[in-house]
């Protein structure tokens, strides 16, 4: 097994001020929101599937829009739904007595007309949803949601009143099948991107008027976050969580003697850089052996042994491979998987049977291909 050499580019502040690495023999693995391109990990991921996981999508919203209205209610305006925000929940992470609750809501939702017409044509004439698409179904039937949950709140005493009850859901009402046919004929004449562009601007006029009578009626911070799109943008961001593993990367380089690198990442030519003795396998990839204490996310304490990091190339490139979110569902165990997206009224989707090794490998590539791929030229931190 031969070595090659990695370099490091670090701060004298980072090795020898609070953080010691130097005297701890640390490196500082960072999550994405600290690396220096805003786009690293960055995942071009749509929505495409039958009716049936389309309906455990929409279930799924309704669930985790009426777990953090009930922890809303219990920790008042303090609550941090973005801190707290988990979209790997099920309905057994609810309290037994709200799982029951829950059964009751969900089947005034989705079992309603309108959340039918909904879900059946979306999964017959659409075909990749993306984000911005996705979002407006989810602004569409959100007013109905917590008009749902706050109903049934109400009715079992556990919210004074339903401070939804006056909420405006007709834009959900119009959604039927000669709609989605009319966005069909609208996209094969004016193109996609205006029909998305006329969505989003219904909906945002649709919105505006929700959040009138938000403040005027004198909810809460917290209660006009729920009322409005705040929720829905951060739990169509928070769904990545059902599909890939967070992830932290340490950076390092195959050569040190460009005058710039010293310059952007040697701190203006006052920081060390750092050499690494890297081993390369038969296969021809750099590992980096490393043992003593793993601290942070996920691992903590002594570890036995050596544990070996991979070293991954960066790849400089504008085009990123899409991704079904129906088809890449990893985070939940598979009994919790089946049952909660791909299963409805005893009926499986056929997604549920994608789940090979074949696809194991291309979900791994899949998630090492976002997390090494930056879209401008650059160089790394």
């Amino acid at each position: 097994m031969s070595i090659v050499p990695f370099y490091r580019f670090r701060s004298i502040k980072n090795l020898f001020g609070e953080r010691s690495e130097l005297e701890r023999q640390s490196i500082f693995f960072a999550p994405p929101h600290l690396l220096n391109d805003p786009m690293e990990g960055f995942k071009d991921i749509y929505w495409q599937g039958d009716e049936i996981v389309w309906t455990n999508l929409f279930n799924h919203y309704l669930l985790c829009l009426m777990k953090w209205s009930i922890e809303f209610n219990i920790i008042g305006d303090d609550f941090d739904l973005e801190e707290h925000f988990d979209a790997c929940v099920t309905v057994d992470d609810l309290h037994e007595n709200f799982q029951v609750e829950f059964s009751v809501i969900s089947e005034r939702f989705i079992g309603g007309e309108y959340l039918k017409n909904l879900i059946s044509g979306i999964s017959i004439h659409r075909g990749k949803v993306e984000n911005s698409e996705l979002q407006c179904y989810l602004r569409i039937i959100h007013p109905f949601a917590l008009y749902c949950i706050y109903e049934r709140l109400e009715e079992i005493s556990a919210v004074p009143e339903n401070s939804f009850k006056n909420i405006d859901f007709s834009s959900l009402k119009k959604i039927n099948d000669g709609y989605f046919v009319a966005l069909e004929k609208l996209e094969a004449e004016y193109g996609e991107d205006k029909v998305r562009a006329f969505q989003n601007s219904n909906t945002f006029l649709f919105e505006q008027s929700n959040l009138a009578l938000a403040l005027s009626s004198g909810m809460s911070k917290f209660s006009r976050s729920l009322f409005t799109t705040a929720f829905t943008s951060l739990y169509v961001q928070k769904l990545e969580q059902l599909m890939f593993p967070g992830w932290f990367t340490a950076c390092f380089m195959s050569e040190c003697s460009n005058s710039s690198v010293w310059g952007n990442y040697g701190k203006n030519h006052t920081g060390v850089c750092m050499v690494f003795a890297a081993e390369v396998d038969s296969d021809g990839n750099s590992h980096l052996s490393l043992d003593g204490s793993i601290h942070g996310w996920g691992k903590t304490g002594a570890i036995k042994g050596k544990s070996s990091f991979k070293f991954y190339p960066i790849k400089y490139e504008h085009k990123y491979k899409s991704i079904n979110f129906f088809e890449s569902i990893a985070r939940l165990p598979e009994p919790s998987k089946y049952k909660s997206w791909f299963s409805w009224d005893g009926v499986v989707s056929s997604l549920a049977q994608i789940y090979t090794d074949d696809w194991r490998q291309q979900y791994w590539d899949n998630f090492y291909n976002s997390v090494t791929k930056k879209q401008r030229l650059g160089i790394r931190e």
